[in-house]
């Protein structure tokens, strides 16, 4: 089957109805509880290859990424800088902030000829994405975001993409400047003990694999422990069992495939290697509520 394509950065504007756009290289979504309530379900779960940022000014959000939830509040930024699945965002109804998305072409120009950063940085900030910042940091933060969205608007200036692009950077620039300096201080108050860096291993597997995988024996074969083992650990470390991991992958896969009108639901089930048709509309409607026909007719 042709694999599926990420969810282009214009799409995700048009359908959350709100955002500031450049091109198809950057996002500025404010981010309200008056107007960003619930995840739309013609959006989410996406896989989305760019770098992401979420800042809380007020109120909190909850962004499930990788199938793990992580509670933003006041002050507090998740960065998002690796090929990930956003499963969903759930805001209080008092939330301000902004969300904002950056294409990795975008990224990576940005890079390579501005600045470079150590890969060790860049790995940690994988396992560690969330962190609180100060209020005088936070401010710096949230006026580069102002100017770069009134810089967005500004089409009709001569030189509109480079004034967009100076924002970007310094807004990468500062950012990374803050994490580096907290990194420098709390390195031990960021480290994972060996269940949690265990538990993000098999997270990692479940993102990569979580559309042909379905037995908790191929994760922990891969991960060289037992079932028994595996299970576990997970449990203790989320709440969930490794089963409950599996399901939720594929349903997110299904739910990713089943936008593609050109995909049948056959096809669907035998990407996800379940036996037949049936096997996988019991599956789907168990876990949903709804069949797979009638959750692609709710998308159009």
């Amino acid at each position: 089957m042709e694999e599926i394509k990420n969810i282009a950065l214009e799409e995700m504007v048009q359908a959350l109805k709100v955002g500031d756009i450049f091109r198809n290289e950057a996002i500025v979504i404010e981010i309200s509880g008056t107007t960003l309530t619930d995840s739309p379900s013609k959006v989410f779960p996406i896989r989305l290859d760019a770098f992401s940022a979420v800042f809380v000014s007020k109120g909190e959000l909850t962004v499930t990424m990788d199938y793990l939830p992580y509670r933003v509040t006041q002050n507090m930024v998740l960065e998002l800088s690796e090929k990930y699945m956003l499963n969903s965002i759930r805001v209080s109804h008092d939330a301000k902030g902004y969300f904002i998305v950056l294409s990795k072409s975008l990224f990576r120009e940005i890079f390579t000829q501005v600045f470079t950063v150590p890969k060790e940085y860049m790995a940690f900030k994988r396992f560690n994405p969330m962190q609180k910042l100060d209020t005088k940091d936070f401010q710096v933060m949230i006026e580069i975001i102002d100017r770069l969205r009134n810089n967005i608007r500004r089409v009709d200036h001569v030189f509109h993409r480079g004034m967009v692009m100076n924002e970007i950077g310094n807004f990468i620039m500062e950012l990374i400047d803050i994490s580096m300096k907290q990194v420098n201080l709390n390195t031990e108050g960021h480290r994972l003990g060996p269940n949690e860096t265990f538990t993000m291993k098999f997270v990692n597997l479940i993102v990569a694999n979580g559309r042909k995988w379905n037995e908790v024996s191929q994760y922990s074969t891969e991960l060289c422990v037992t079932p028994v083992y595996l299970s576990r650990v997970i449990k203790s470390v989320t709440g969930k069992t490794a089963m409950e991991w599996i399901n939720e992958a594929r349903i997110s896969e299904a739910k990713i495939m089943m936008r593609n009108g050109d995909i049948s639901i056959q096809e669907i089930s035998e990407e996800l290697n379940f036996s037949d048709q049936s096997s996988f509309g019991k599956f789907f409607k168990k876990h949903t509520g709804m069949s797979p026909l009638e959750y692609r007719r709710s998308l159009f």
